[in-house]
């Protein structure tokens, strides 16, 4: 462990179900260099029907760390993360989430950016890192191939590294890796208990960046994130996230909606052209799929790996596409859960 840092921080975890995860993360954080700062890490559990809180209570009792633990009763994501910040005693909040697997100096490098930066940003109120799959299968290995061009994360705040060392201006800050002030939550109202499943954060960024707050995304540190192992449970995290496209569309028109909707026009429009404008629009569509889509890269000249680049480009392909559908989906989705609140949230933030 190395001297004690310029601040202290509280680390908030939601989980549900996480037994297979929680032992790792937990871990992981008892190794931190930064581990003389973590004054409290306070997990809320949302109702898990297995063993996450016998392991969270075993593990915090073995690497002896400050865990105390929020028994809830329902799977309310939004509504978990806001009762942890009221709960807090610090003003620096670092979120991590139970699937994710961080590196010894993960807290150090957050801190040590908030730190410097916040001296050049006055209004700096958040910043964060990208994540990525484990590369456990050819199919995780081709999706970080493809996240940094954003496609394959809607252009979340976490599909791109940003190059500069001040960071990238974003509009939200993912909760799998950010650091961000509890008094600027408080500010902009905290979380919302109407997002149960996904875009909560993406929600509370809207408002903080309303209110003038700064949040900027950083190259590192980097989290491995075990979201998705396979395609199926890749496109079911992408349509929940185009329903937070979807859900928010009354506090922000971004390049995402103008794409969404484009491609929607395009698709209702299809049935009517000609046989060959269909042809042609198809073509030209599936084209630029195939351009934008990258095979894994080659490290050594085996047939294996060969082999392997073979098959991750129609996969990667596959994959655009199927992401592309589902965020679509989700996102109309979102827009139909929604409409009760987007009149209220228009006239609000």
């Amino acid at each position: 462990m190395i001297d004690r840092l310029p601040f202290d921080v509280s680390i908030l975890i939601s989980t549900h179900n996480e037994e297979k995860n929680i032992a790792n993360l937990l871990a992981s954080l008892a190794r931190q260099t930064a581990r003389n700062n973590i004054v409290e890490i306070l997990i809320a559990d949302n109702n898990s029907s297995d063993r996450t809180l016998t392991i969270i209570k075993k593990t915090a009792s073995a690497y002896n760390l400050p865990v105390k633990t929020i028994p809830l009763h329902r799977n309310n994501l939004g509504d978990s993360r806001r009762q942890l910040v009221e709960l807090t005693s610090t003003d620096n909040l670092v979120f991590i989430d139970a699937d994710c697997k961080v590196h010894i100096r993960w807290l150090e490098t957050l801190i040590l950016h908030f730190s410097k930066l916040s001296k050049l940003h006055t209004k700096l109120a958040g910043v964060g890192g990208p994540n990525r799959l484990p590369e456990k299968n050819l199919f995780q290995k081709t999706i970080n191939q493809n996240l940094d061009h954003g496609w394959l994360h809607g252009f979340s705040a976490q599909a791109h590294r940003a190059l500069s060392t001040h960071g990238l201006k974003k509009d939200h800050l993912p909760t799998t890796n950010a650091l961000i002030k509890k008094s600027a939550i408080i500010e902009a109202g905290n979380f919302s208990p109407l997002f149960e499943r996904v875009g909560e954060d993406l929600e509370l960024g809207l408002r903080m960046v309303r209110l003038g707050f700064e949040l900027r995304m950083l190259p590192d540190p980097e989290v491995i994130n075990d979201c998705a192992s396979n395609l199926s449970s890749w496109l079911s995290r992408m349509f929940r996230f185009g329903q937070a496209q979807g859900m928010t569309l009354g506090m922000r028109f971004s390049a995402v909606t103008l794409l969404l909707l484009i491609t929607s026009l395009w698709l209702f429009l299809l049935p009517f052209l000609q046989p060959q404008l269909q042809l042609f629009s198809l073509i030209a569509v599936l084209l630029a799929i195939s351009l934008t889509s990258k095979p894994v890269t080659l490290k050594k000249y085996t047939l294996k790996n060969w082999i392997q680049v073979a098959i991750s480009y129609p996969l990667a392909i596959m994959t655009l596409t199927g992401t592309i559908v589902a965020y679509m989906a989700g996102f109309y989705v979102g827009l139909i859960k929604s409409t009760p609140h987007l009149l209220a949230s228009s006239n609000n933030f």
